[in-house]
């Protein structure tokens, strides 16, 4: 298999958003917050799947073509266990449906990407990254807002408010 020359870039910000899970994560250990530690660490272990296997992808596929079903069909099994996390109730409705709207974003950005480079041959790799950097961070927020009122209690008790 070929050596992987990864975008720095990429895996800065794939290692960030796994910390970002991670920290979520904990946090939510501390808070006692059963629900989002457990979409936090789902939410880690699929940004895992897909920044551990990039190279590997990126080598296999010569053409460009099937990384991005790859990662969507990543996108797909997440989604997935999201909806089984919301039938037990483990995931808000809310946290559902904005999982679902932004992933419903990502898989459009994931086939205007391919149509942008395979059949138009143009490169609009920072619009697409751009999209996909905003679509990682809202996704964050989507899983750590829960643990707000928890940050609110302890500044108040700490400041007296």
């Amino acid at each position: 298999m070929d050596v992987c020359y990864a975008q720095p870039i990429y895996f800065q910000i794939g290692q960030f958003n796994m910390a970002a899970f991670a920290a979520a994560f904990l946090i939510a250990l501390i808070a006692r917050d059963k629900r989002t530690s457990l979409l936090s660490v789902v939410t880690f272990f699929f940004f895992w799947l897909s920044v551990s296997f990039h190279c590997e992808i990126k080598a296999l596929d010569v053409d460009g073509v099937w990384r991005y079903f790859f990662w969507t069909s990543i996108d797909i099994l997440y989604v997935f266990t999201v909806v089984c996390m919301a039938r037990r109730g483990i995931v808000t409705a809310l946290q559902l449906f904005l999982i679902i709207s932004l992933h419903c974003v990502a898989w459009g950005m994931q086939v205007f990407r391919l149509v942008d480079l395979h059949l138009l041959g143009s490169n609009h790799k920072e619009f697409y990254s751009l999209v996909i950097t905003i679509y990682n961070a809202a996704l964050w927020f989507v899983v750590a807002v829960p643990l707000a009122p928890w940050f609110m209690e302890k500044l108040r008790r700490s400041y007296s408010w």
